[in-house]
């Protein structure tokens, strides 16, 4: 991840050296009006390396949620380099310098302005899709680590006589609702701490215990099914 920053924003300097290089060369006139669109330019070239930075680092996991500020971050780029050179091609006829800087100043504001609010809005957006995804994730953890548990289980004791009630079990947690919520905190609690003490049950073999450890998770597991229609 750290190489594919590292080329991005030698890729943006690159860009930057060029964009400099035509600007400084080709446009003999270096009044307000131009360096106000070169200003402009060079700001928008070091907001998309701060963005790149700042979305595309170990940190953050929903790197396609952040595509959207991606691609608006460099259409704004475009649209920068391209108004900063309409500013400097019309800077070299006179009748565009009355009101020439205030004009060009006002617009480039505006465009920023405006980049801005899209950015601040989808960067909300992403953080939004991020605790969502990070909720869901917390809310299924339980079926999910329950469901291997059990399915341990079932493999470790598959040559056993409890084979059926084990895989009766494991369909039962296999196809119930994968979603927690606060209500069901206590069952799941329950449901956890019996098959702790069914695990040890199972080393020693004790079958009476076996049997009705089973029955109660299955009792407990329709009961949540039931709870959280």
């Amino acid at each position: 991840m750290f190489e594919k920053i590292r080329t991005q924003n030698l890729i943006m300097i690159i860009l930057l050296v060029v964009y400099s290089l035509i600007a400084l060369t080709l446009f003999p006139i270096k009044n307000l009006v131009f360096w106000t669109g070169y200003i402009f330019t060079v700001l928008a070239f070091i907001l998309l390396i701060v963005l790149n930075n700042k979305l595309f680092n170990d940190k953050v996991k929903s790197s396609f949620n952040s595509f959207p500020l991606v691609i608006i971050s460099y259409i704004y780029l475009a649209i920068q380099i391209a108004f900063s050179f309409v500013l400097m091609s019309l800077n070299i006829f006179t009748i565009f310098s009355i009101y020439a800087f205030e004009v060009s100043l006002a617009i480039e504001v505006i465009i920023l302005a405006i980049f801005f609010i899209v950015a601040i809005l989808l960067l909300k957006s992403v953080d939004y899709i991020g605790n969502i995804e990070k909720t869901t994730k917390e809310q299924i953890s339980f079926t999910k680590n329950l469901q291997k548990e059990v399915e341990i289980l079932y493999n470790k004791y598959m040559d056993g006589i409890y084979k059926n009630q084990l895989f009766e079990l494991y369909e039962i947690v296999r196809y119930s609702n994968p979603m927690s919520t606060t209500e069901i905190k206590s069952l799941e609690e329950e449901i956890t701490k019996n098959l702790d003490n069914l695990k040890k049950e199972l080393k020693n073999n004790n079958e009476n215990h076996i049997l009705n450890l089973i029955n109660e998770l299955k009792d407990i597991l329709n009961e949540r099914e039931i709870r959280l229609k």
